[in-house]
């Protein structure tokens, strides 16, 4: 009988990099805390956020990548439209009043439950979406392709916390501000023609900085 190697070399080399994408991520945020005076717990949270999708994303390849970030964008939008209908039935075990925490909850919570209902699908239709003929390139394209991902969605949970009023302290001191509401104009740029109305607010409220909110 002869024993094949090949699947347990293949494990490793799907273990072993993000390990070490996501340790020398997360080293690099710590060292950040120490060197960038300013930089919020919360911020540094985000970041590991963003280091998760990296390490992630190594493991899954383009297609799956493609694949996983055209399901946020659907997410998103379909939570940007629904989120003030949604938000007096999810936030009813929290509170009967319907406030910006509520708001900002319903579209969290929507862009989770149809991302995750996506994902589910997409992974079921489609359990492979390996591209072997090119090789680690497959893994590469995979690991930018998720640190977008991560970046928006780092973006979308900083606006979200920021439309609360429970963050919006941490959301108007962030150094991480500008470049977060930079990622979610672009977003919104690209869905814009989901809106031909009046646009969500929880998308733009930030997005003007002459705004007093």
């Amino acid at each position: 009988m002869i024993v094949h190697p090949a699947p347990r070399r293949r494990s490793a080399r799907n273990v072993v990099p993000p390990l070490i994408l996501g340790t020398l991520g997360t080293l690099g945020i710590v060292a950040l805390y120490f060197l960038v005076p300013g930089l919020q717990p919360a911020e540094l949270v985000l970041l590991l956020v963003v280091v998760g999708f990296v390490a992630l994303g190594y493991t899954q390849g383009i297609i799956r990548g493609l694949m996983s970030a055209a399901m946020l964008y659907i997410a998103s939008g379909v939570a940007a439209t629904f989120y003030e209908v949604a938000a007096p039935y999810i936030g009813a075990p929290i509170s009967a009043i319907v406030d910006r925490n509520i708001l900002a909850l319903s579209f969290g919570v929507l862009t989770a439950v149809i991302w995750i209902t996506l994902e589910a699908l997409g992974r079921a239709s489609f359990p492979d979406t390996s591209l072997p003929a090119l090789g680690i390139l497959d893994n590469l394209g995979g690991l930018l392709i998720y640190l977008v991902i991560g970046v928006l969605v780092a973006s979308l949970l900083f606006n979200a916390i920021g439309y609360g009023q429970l963050g919006r302290r941490m959301h108007n001191r962030a150094l991480l501000r500008p470049k977060f509401n930079q990622v979610l104009s672009l977003h919104y740029a690209a869905q814009s023609f989901w809106f031909p109305g009046k646009p969500p607010l929880i998308y733009v409220y930030d997005l003007n900085p002459s705004r007093e909110r």
